[in-house]
């Protein structure tokens, strides 16, 4: 009964989900976590994101520096085929933890060598960031960067005053878990209902779908937009500024009645 009350909902809807006979939803997800000051990472299995830090550990040996080994796809191989990560992983020695600050180390700095200058917007991105948050929207940002990475790319290009919120894959779980999602909304005291994730990849995708987020896709990044479809986004636009003119609509009410940009 003392659950019920906390989380305003039925004491039979508690019994029922005790016994499996009713779904926990992500809302519901959100108010446990936030009332019981639970880490939403303990509410959830994390074998593939475990892969993937595995996976990651291994690949930033300095013998692997010269080739492009983006974070969406090492997340890809050890989530959709984690028979290849698994050998993969037999087939390197298993390193030390001191070994593995080095190989991060190393990684780093190779990195930001090659990245001094985070490339350029699309355009008419900072002219829609403008508009968003002249209208009251909040932005947040969750990404695959580190936090250093992420800060560098606010500091240079001088955007940090867009956004209320950030998560890094450092940080917390990397996509797709919906991990780093649930902690935006919570730092911005919404529901998923009220937030759309805007993303160009797969993976951006099905972390929104994960979370019972809507998600937007944008035909110019990483996957293709045929990819992104299957995932069911409120919206594929080619062009970033496109999102004012959604925007637009929400206020009017002929959509979603109150969102957030992530």
């Amino acid at each position: 009964a003392d659950m019920a009350a906390d989380l305003d909902i039925s004491p039979s809807y508690v019994a029922l989900m005790e016994r499996n006979q009713r779904p926990v939803t992500a809302e519901l997800l959100l108010r446990l976590a936030k009332t019981y000051r639970i880490d939403i990472a303990d509410l959830a299995e994390g074998d593939a994101d475990e892969a993937t830090t595995r996976l990651q550990a291994v690949l930033k040996d300095p013998i692997f520096a010269d080739i492009d080994l983006p974070a969406l796809d090492i997340a890809d191989i050890a989530t959709s085929y984690p028979g290849m990560a698994e050998a993969l992983l037999r087939l390197y020695p298993e390193a030390e933890d001191e070994q593995h600050k080095h190989m991060q180390l190393n990684y780093s700095k190779h990195f930001v060598e090659a990245d001094r200058e985070p490339s350029a917007f699309y355009p008419g991105v900072m002219e829609t960031l403008e508009y968003l948050r002249s209208e009251g929207h909040q932005l947040a940002v969750a990404t695959g960067k580190s936090r250093r990475g992420l800060d560098r790319i606010f500091e240079t290009l001088q955007i940090q005053n867009f956004f209320h919120a950030s998560r890094c894959a450092d940080e917390t779980a990397s996509k797709p878990h919906p991990k780093m999602l649930f902690e935006l909304l919570i730092e911005l005291d919404m529901a998923p209902a009220t937030a759309v994730m805007v993303g160009d990849t797969e993976y951006d995708m099905e972390m929104a779908q994960r979370a019972n987020m809507a998600s937007i896709a944008v035909s110019y990044g990483a996957h293709h937009i045929d990819r992104l479809r299957a995932y069911n986004p409120v919206l594929c636009v080619d062009q970033f500024k496109e999102l004012a003119t959604w925007s637009g609509y929400v206020k009017l009410g002929l959509d979603m009645q109150e969102n957030k940009l992530v």
